[in-house]
This record gives structure tokens, C-alpha cells and sequence, in this order.
């Protein structure tokens, strides 16, 4: 319970609370943003969705979804978009220690 806990604080968790799930798969598919990461990892997603009846990566879906994103963030990821993200992982992970640090003092 507690690797799991420590595996979301860190991971998605973190990364969710500076960019959300779709800004994230644009900005994780670099300079080709979703539509390059849903091409190579979207089976992998479709399997892991099959639950769900009719989930499919196909080219559509990507094509819309890409659509969306750039939309919503502008055609391709780029360097602001990253740096920007970037940052704001790195204030909450300072925010983490520090409260830590604040909490470690006080016992």
C-alpha cells in the first residue's frame, strides 16, 4: 500500500497535478505530441481498455484526439510547454521537502 502510495506521489500523480492525462500524452509524445504516442503505445492502450467495449486507438480516434489537442495547446508540444511543465513538478516536489523538512523539525 505505502510503494503504491510513494509510485503515485511521484509519477502520475505529480505529473497530473501540473498537466492533466491529455496534456501529458501530447507533451510525452515530444515533438510529434499524441498523435506520435497514441501511433506506438495506443494497442497497448486499447488492450489495457478492453473492459470497456468500444475503446479503440484506431486512426480516427487519433485523428480526433489530436484535433482536440491542438486545439486546447496549440499544434505541437514544444519547448515552453515542457519548461513550463517542468516547472511546476519541480515547485511541488520543493513544496514536498519542504513540508517534510517542516514536519521532521517539529518531532
Amino acid at each position: 500500500m505505502e510503494d503504491l502510495d510513494t509510485l503515485m506521489t511521484n509519477s502520475l500523480g505529480l505529473r497530473w497535478a501540473t498537466v492533466g492525462p491529455f496534456k501529458g500524452i501530447h507533451l510525452g509524445g515530444g515533438p510529434g505530441g499524441i498523435t506520435h504516442f497514441l501511433t506506438h503505445l495506443g494497442a497497448m492502450f486499447e488492450g489495457l481498455f478492453g473492459e470497456l467495449g468500444e475503446a479503440h486507438i484506431n486512426p480516427e480516434t487519433i485523428s480526433e484526439l489530436a484535433g482536440q489537442a491542438d486545439k486546447a495547446y496549440g499544434p505541437m508540444p514544444n519547448s515552453r510547454m515542457a519548461g513550463e511543465r517542468d516547472r511546476k513538478q519541480l515547485g511541488i516536489l520543493q513544496s514536498h521537502a519542504a513540508v517534510k523538512k517542516n514536519m521532521a523539525e517539529e518531532k
